[in-house]
């Protein structure tokens, strides 16, 4: 049986070659993000009726690209934010199937516009399914 935690767990090792981790609470001084840092946070829970006696869930996971940085990477950075949501597509990763990733937001101007520090976010969107003991759910 899949959790929300075993799931980040697991995008993060996947995303090892960035350096991610996981992070319950994603707040960085900007002196932190002179490299870029990948950080994954586990961000909710869907559970949904599968059939009479199944339970699906979708656990969300948010990975954060961070980085201070100028205009002319911003192109470079959104093209890893994606990157990174097209690489799970269709992955199997603790018990379960990502099956969407959206960009929420793929750069954040106002950050930059700030800060002149680059925060992309892809939240990746993971289906299982779990068969219900005992009774029909309905």
């Amino acid at each position: 049986m899949a959790d929300l935690v075993s799931v980040a767990g697991a995008v993060a090792s996947e995303l090892s070659r960035y350096g991610a981790t996981v992070c319950f609470l994603p707040e960085f001084k900007l002196s932190e993000l002179s490299q870029m840092r990948v950080v994954v946070v586990p961000t909710g829970i869907e559970d949904e009726l599968a059939t009479r006696d199944s339970v699906g869930a979708v656990y969300k996971v948010s990975v954060g690209v961070l980085k201070k940085t100028t205009e002319d990477e911003i192109p470079s950075l959104v093209q890893t934010v994606r990157s990174i949501g097209r690489h799970f597509l269709g992955m199997h990763l603790a018990g379960c199937s990502c099956v969407k990733a959206a960009y929420e937001p793929v750069y954040s101007p106002e950050q930059f516009r700030e800060k002149r520090q680059f925060t992309g976010v892809v939240v990746l969107s993971f289906r299982t399914v779990e068969r219900h003991e005992g009774e029909a759910l309905l």
